[in-house]
């Protein structure tokens, strides 16, 4: 049962799993005192604790034979159960041994790996009473095999709102060091089982705490079974409940604004009705109140509920009352900083909610222009006021520059001084972008960035990942190994990634690749100081352009080196993700058409896999939006029936001459439209109408678009292409609809036979353009006596300006977002003409228009037809 030598294979083993244990010498009498130690004064730090190796230890399993069954309280939480079996099936895989679950002792069991708490362990001096939340212990003793770990029980929770999987935790980390297991990235095509003959466990005792007691990876298609299984087995999870996101409308909801208007920002002396994402009277002592209420009913309500965000929602409209003016400073770059004002906010709701959940947390951001420490010092806070650091400075590769750096470092350290209660969320090794285009890992940022955070005594993480695996997993797996052990020696990490998923050939060709990638994306942002976290056409031309043809190389080199099915499948993948970006490329006109390339379609089809089963192929590629909705949602988004009318309406009120010339008219929208956008088209008459993408900026997004009938079934669907011209037969007095599905895109169609409406209602926030307004044209049904038009920005440096004119001509009212980033005005209606009013952009006094929303009241109809200066009518036959 016992041995005094290690096999070669599991030296093997050993070296590649050694990075992730920290050996010192102390006899297990310390280790006991370390870990009683480790709670007392609550240390969250990653702590490994391990005997020096020593030329002793226990054959498990040898020649495919062993010893030992897996045992476990038959009372034990779901999480040990699914533990051990998945130490029973990774044994298995390794060995073609299939170790017996037993719940008591069996006599066909001469040693045990004893799972969780238990008296047989209890017995043996090792329990879990000591232990902090998520941690778990190593140990063996005499023969027997030990993880012990910190467990809640099912639909139980930690003191903190968490859940505690110690146990499983432990058993990871058992198969990964002493097995030789990797989970690459999610499903089967993840696994990575070294085939042993023998497996001897050294002399253990060994307790590992998590770095932080919040880890989360977000945008990694979490919804995923198979990414949800993949996080518990790289150990992500929470014992500390924090919950954090801009919350202010779902607290206050704007139709509180017909009751309480002082609740809602002053803006040059008027309180207008909110609109967009708009911000509260953070100074109203009765605001302060009711949110501070509806954090107590939202406790009160769900027990298992730990914590609240009162987080702002995001971008500018800032009360300029009084009382809100004089909590405004300058940051230390002499720019407008708020951080007094929500310092305030935070710690006044906190001190009421104090009153009746003292044990709680509310959490809040500290982010963008409330970022810095105000300049006369942070205040005293509540004990209960959890802050989460968000430094969008470093989003996207920032940290690659030294002042960045500098002023992060500064961040953490004032941020941390003031309060134990705070928490980090960045993405600072991502482009957001869904066409392929493989993500640089940024290995010197995250060898930087995680000993600060850590250091800084940081309770959580929360991190982006990369949502396409086929060229993401690498990223993924970086930010989870470090999650654990923000300590961790990531380019042996990184090694050993590429080693595992490739083998030794291919993968250093591979990890050459990202390596390129790294080197040219760090060049580019420390020459571009406001690159962030897009992929823009002026970063693919630096980085992807010049080294596509290195990329090309280096992996049709490995393809001929990979030497099992996996290795082959993952990099197909990759593959799957470059003939994605390939095709982009192509599209934009970057590069040309190359049929023979590898990453073409032909090349891509000829090594696809054939009868793969294998899971987790299906997460290669980013998912994008490109589903049909249900025919009873579809028609309440697509509003049928007020666009008909609306069409019907504007029609009825042109003159004879207006509506019966025979004329194509060619509508091109003065301001390109941004995210997700609904258009309605009107045939002029029967015949062919023709949509050209006049102008795309996609930032690395995938753009979509479906073409629908007046029934919502779609007619064709496809890519958004710069210079793509759709054409479709449509008939006159029918409405059809152009949906653009993306999530930050920016799209200018022209349109060619056919009046254009667009949705402005579809989004919380309105109607979202990008540049000039132009003109749009609504109608102002009769019952309604006044209506509400605003206009917000997000920048104090990107404004917007518009001029009203009602439908006999002349000039109403007049919106400009310089002052306050947000505009606002109410409309009186004199007179019970129905007609045409037009809302007509113009140059802001200041500034550059770049992200615009334009909110109609909810009673117009929430359509506006867009009539701008370069309309042009060609006579038919001419």
């Amino acid at each position: 049962m016992s041995g005094t030598h290690f096999s070669s294979s599991f030296l093997f083993v050993l070296m590649l799993g050694s990075y992730l244990m920290a050996a010192t010498s102390q006899p297990a009498m310390a280790v006991e005192k370390e870990v009683e130690n480790a709670v007392a004064e609550k240390i969250v730090k990653t702590k490994v604790v391990t005997d020096k190796a020593v030329a002793k230890g226990y054959t498990l399993i040898h020649d495919k034979y062993s010893d030992y069954c897996i045992r476990y309280e038959v009372l034990s939480p779901a999480s040990v159960r699914k533990a051990a079996q998945d130490l029973q099936y990774y044994l298995r895989l390794a060995t073609d041994v299939q170790l017996k679950i037993v719940f008591k002792e069996d006599e066909s069991c001469r040693a045990y790996i004893h799972l969780g708490a238990s008296y047989v362990a209890a017995n043996a001096g090792i329990t879990d009473k000591a232990l902090a939340d998520e941690s778990y212990r190593l140990v063996t003793r005499e023969g027997d095999i030990f993880i012990v770990g910190k467990d809640t029980s099912d639909d139980a929770h930690t003191l903190l709102g968490g859940t505690s999987n110690g146990t499983r935790n432990g058993v990871s980390t058992f198969l990964e060091d002493y097995v030789g297991v990797r989970w690459l990235m999610p499903g089967e095509v993840g696994e990575d089982v070294l085939p042993q003959s023998e497996i001897i466990i050294p002399e253990l005792n060994r307790y590992e705490v998590p770095g932080f007691e919040n880890r989360r990876i977000a945008y990694i298609q979490n919804d995923n079974p198979l990414v949800q299984q993949w996080l518990q087995r790289q150990k992500q999870g929470y014992s500390l409940q924090l919950n954090h996101y801009h919350n202010f409308l779902q607290m206050i909801p704007a139709k509180e604004y017909d009751k309480h208007p002082d609740w809602f920002p002053e803006m040059e002396g008027e309180r207008p009705r909110p609109v967009g994402r708009y911000k509260l009277e953070t100074t109203n002592q009765e605001l302060l109140q009711a949110v501070a209420s509806r954090v107590d009913e939202a406790f009160k309500k769900d027990k298992s509920l730990y914590s609240f965000s009162i987080s702002p929602s995001d971008s500018g409209g800032w009360s300029t009352s009084r009382e809100s003016l004089a909590l405004y400073d300058r940051d230390p770059h002499g720019r407008q900083s708020i951080t007094p004002l929500v310092l305030d906010f935070y710690s006044k709701v906190a001190d009421l909610v104090g009153k009746t959940h003292d044990e709680r947390l509310v959490c809040g951001y500290i982010y963008t222009n409330y970022l810095y420490p105000p300049s006369n010092g942070i205040p005293h806070l509540p004990n209960n006021l959890c802050l989460v650091l968000a430094p969008d400075i470093s989003y996207g590769y920032g940290l690659y520059r030294e002042k960045t750096r500098k002023d992060l470092d500064l961040l953490l350290q004032q941020w941390s001084k003031a309060t134990p209660q705070v928490a980090y969320y960045d993405l600072p090794v991502n482009l957001l972008q869904t066409v392929g285009a493989p993500n640089p890992p940024g290995v010197e940022i995250l060898t930087y960035l995680y000993p600060k955070i850590a250091g800084a005594g940081m309770r959580g993480v929360y991190m982006y990942g990369v949502s396409a695996w086929g060229h993401g997993a690498l990223t993924n797996y970086l930010l989870a190994k470090l999650n654990w052990n923000p300590q961790a020696n990531i380019k042996e990490i990184t090694r050993d990634y590429f080693l595992r998923a490739y083998g030794e050939e291919a993968g250093y060709l591979m990890h050459e690749i990202y390596s390129l990638l790294d080197s040219a994306n760090k060049e580019f942002h420390l020459q571009n100081e406001r690159a962030g976290y897009r992929l823009t056409p002026s970063l693919l031309k630096a980085v992807y352009l010049p080294v596509l043809g290195d990329i090309q190389g280096k992996f049709t080199k490995a393809q001929g080196l990979v030497k099992t099915h996996k290795q082959h499948l993952r990099l197909w993948m990759f593959q799957g993700n470059m003939n994605h970006f390939y095709t982009y490329l192509q599209d934009a006109g970057m590069v040309a058409l190359d049929k023979d390339s590898v990453f073409g379609d032909k090349m891509l089809n000829t090594n696809q896999p054939t009868n793969s089963s294998l899971t987790g192929l299906e997460l290669s590629l980013a998912p994008v939006s490109d589903e049909d909705e249900s025919p009873y949602k579809l028609r309440l988004r697509l509003m049928v029936d007020k666009v008909k009318k609306l069409f019907d309406d504007w029609s009825s009120s042109k003159t004879h001459d207006e509506r019966y010339s025979p004329v194509i008219t060619i509508i091109e929208t003065a301001a390109m439209l941004r995210g997700h956008s609904l258009l309605a088209l009107y045939p002029a008459q029967d015949g062919e109408v023709d949509i050209t993408f006049n102008k795309v900026v996609d930032f690395g997004e995938s753009v979509r678009y479906h073409l629908l009938d007046n029934k919502g079934l779609t007619l064709q669907k496809g890519d958004v292409i710069e210079g793509q011209t759709l054409r479709k037969y449509m008939k006159n007095k029918n409405v059809y609809y152009l949906d653009i599905v993306s999530k930050q895109a920016i799209v200018r169609p022209v349109v060619t036979g056919a009046e254009m409406a667009l949705a402005s209602q579809q989004k919380t926030d309105g109607l979202h353009l990008f540049g000039a307004i132009g003109t749009l044209e609504f109608m102002v049904p009769k019952n309604v006596t006044n209506f509400s038009v605003s206009l917000h920005t997000e920048s104090k440096h990107e404004n917007a300006a518009a001029d009203i004119y009602a439908p006999e001509g002349q000039l109403v009212a007049s919106l400009d977002t310089n002052a306050h980033m947000s505009s606002n005005i109410v409309v009186k209606v004199t007179g019970e003409s129905l007609g045409i009013w037009k809302l007509v952009g113009k140059d802001s006094i200041a500034g550059v228009a770049d992200d615009v929303w334009l909110q109609l009241d909810n009673r117009l109809t929430p359509w506006v037809i867009a009539r701008s200066d370069n309309t042009i009518d060609t006579v038919i036959g001419k």
